[in-house]
This record gives C-alpha cells, sequence and structure tokens, in this order.
C-alpha cells in the first residue's frame, strides 16, 4: 500500500543546476509565465517570452529562428485589420492602434530576446499543443491567429516526425550560437478542450512522444514533467481553477517546489528566503498609506533592500528600492 496515497513522478535531475549566476530564457505556452514568474519573483535573471504566449512548436521554433537570424522585418510582419496592428508571430499583447507603437513593443521584446539567448544558460520550452494554423496565402504557421476569420487559415496537428526533425536541426543551430546553453523542454497541463477529450489527448500524445525522442538523440537536453505532476501526482479537480483547464495557484505553487527541488542550487535557498520576505513586505495591504506607521514601515524595508543588494551583488533589486523610495 503507498502510504502516501499519491502517485509520485520521477524528475530526472539536472546536471549543472540553475543559480543566481546563470540566466534564462522561457519560450512557449502560458505554463511558461507561471514558472518564469516564480523565478521572477525570487529575482533570477531571467526573459520571458519576448514574443508573447506561444503554444505551438513550431511557432516556437520559427521564434528562436528569427532571434538567430539577422534579417526580422517588422515592417513586412506587420499586419493591420480595421483599427489594429498586430503580427502573426508575436502576441496579441503587442497589438496596438498605433503602428509605431505596435512595432516598438515588438521591437524591444525581440532585441531582448535575441541577447538573452546568445547569453543565456538555460533555455526552457513549453509545448502546449500541437495543433497548427496555416495561413493560406503564404503558406506559414501562425504563432496567433488574432481572432481573424476562420477560412483564412487551415488547420492541422503536427506529426511527432515532424516536430523531431524540426527540433533537432533548431538544437544545433542554438548550440552554435550558444555553446554553453542547457534545454529543458517541458509539456503545458493546461489542456486544449476545443478539440474534445480525445483531441486533446492526441495533441498531447503527439508532443510527449515529440519531446522524448527529441531528449534522446540531443546532449544538454532535458524533460521536466509538469504534465505528469499534474495529472498523475496531483490528479483531482481542486488543484483547478474554476474552468477545469488551468492549474490553480496550488498546483502551480507545488509544481514550482518539484522544480525548484530538482533543478535550483541548494545554495541559493538562502538567499530566495530572503527575497521572499522583501516581496511578502512589499505586496503587504497597506490601509494607511500616509500614516507615520507606514513610512517607518518603508524605510525600514527600503533599508532591507539595500542591505540585501550589498550583500548579494548579483540581486538587481533597483526596481523595489526605486519603489519604496517613492512612497516615503
Amino acid at each position: 500500500m503507498n502510504k502516501y496515497f499519491r502517485t509520485k513522478v520521477k524528475v530526472e535531475l539536472l546536471k549543472d543546476k540553475i543559480d543566481y549566476s546563470k540566466s534564462l530564457l522561457l519560450l512557449g505556452s502560458c505554463f511558461t509565465e507561471n514558472i518564469g514568474s516564480k523565478l521572477n519573483y525570487y529575482k533570477f535573471n531571467c526573459q520571458i517570452n519576448p514574443f508573447g504566449i506561444v503554444y505551438n512548436p513550431i511557432s516556437i521554433a520559427q521564434s528562436i529562428d528569427s532571434l538567430i537570424d539577422n534579417d526580422y522585418n517588422f515592417e513586412i510582419n506587420i499586419q493591420k485589420e480595421k483599427e489594429i496592428y498586430f503580427s502573426y508571430e508575436f502576441h496579441g499583447e503587442f497589438s496596438s492602434l498605433n503602428k509605431d507603437s505596435s512595432i516598438k513593443k515588438m521591437r524591444d521584446s525581440y532585441l531582448n530576446g535575441k541577447e538573452a539567448l546568445k547569453r543565456c544558460s538555460f533555455l526552457i520550452i513549453s509545448f502546449g499543443t500541437s495543433w497548427v494554423y496555416q495561413l493560406k496565402s503564404t503558406k506559414k504557421i501562425v504563432a496567433n491567429c488574432h481572432k481573424q476569420k476562420r477560412d483564412l487559415f487551415t488547420r492541422f496537428r503536427l506529426s511527432p516526425k515532424l516536430i523531431v526533425n524540426r527540433y533537432l536541426e533548431l538544437i544545433e543551430r542554438i548550440q552554435q550560437l550558444n555553446p554553453n546553453i542547457k534545454i529543458i523542454f517541458t509539456l503545458s497541463p493546461i489542456r486544449h478542450l476545443k478539440d474534445g477529450a480525445h483531441g486533446n489527448q492526441l495533441s498531447k500524445a503527439t508532443l510527449i512522444l515529440a519531446i522524448n525522442e527529441i531528449c534522446q538523440q540531443s546532449n544538454n537536453v532535458n524533460y521536466f514533467p509538469s504534465y505528469e505532476i499534474l495529472l498523475d501526482e496531483l490528479r483531482d479537480y481542486r488543484f483547478y481553477e474554476k474552468d477545469m483547464i488551468h492549474p490553480s495557484d496550488l498546483a502551480v505553487d507545488y509544481i514550482w517546489e518539484v522544480f525548484k527541488e530538482n533543478y535550483i542550487s541548494k545554495s541559493t535557498y538562502t538567499c530566495m528566503d530572503e527575497v521572499n520576505k522583501l516581496q511578502l513586505a512589499l505586496n503587504h495591504k497597506i490601509n494607511h498609506p500616509n500614516s507615520k506607521a507606514n513610512k517607518s514601515f518603508l524605510r525600514m524595508q527600503l533599508n532591507k533592500s539595500k542591505d540585501l543588494q550589498k550583500k548579494y551583488a548579483f540581486l538587481d533589486l533597483d526596481n523595489e528600492i526605486n519603489l519604496l523610495r517613492s512612497l516615503i
């Protein structure tokens, strides 16, 4: 009898673990944002989704290709529908009523991502779905349809072989650009039920087969089982949001703890604990912001932030320090 009353998912340990001296680039589905937000919270050096959330493997690969190459043309790739400027390669968060504003947001994020890929120690890629939309006019798979008419696209499911071949070639390019990079694949546990439960399982199975083959044939490539942790280890609807599709905060916290335990160096835990205390203080609800007690509390947190930055020179707490100064 299993005394823990659950199935424990085995996680392959990283030989070279994440610490504050390592930088990270995260790309892919919204589960990337979940892990990335945790890394940001603890003040790790990470860049998250320079193209915004991207769900399918081919669009993620195209994004990486464009970060490696030097010929990305924003003027050519910008589209306009009614009043809105957008790009099929970028998420809707980069869209705007103003063309120059939209291009600037895209270019700034793209350049940050380009620099991150060159220098990062870890690249985390999260696949969400193997279903893709191909723009009929260009035959190119898009990252985001931007609610355009369905008859502009052909929709189909990728094969494991197509994904594997695409990524084996891509990983060679990435490692040529950044020879010391470690790549971590993960599969988003978020279900895409518009295809039905069976269609979602076919999609996820396609991605699991592809990732497994990629990891077997590549060096310095690992798989983090976020999908299996939620479906097999947690396995209960209380770990989902009200839509019964997205993982709850509790589930994300649990998966983060597994990630931390297996992938993050224990030498960083003391610093992480101190950063957490600071973050909790900064997020503390203030009932009387102009009171003397609150001003005294803010001054105390400002001093603690300065001391923490002196103690750990690698921490970037400039935003927190500037915020505290503005509130005193």
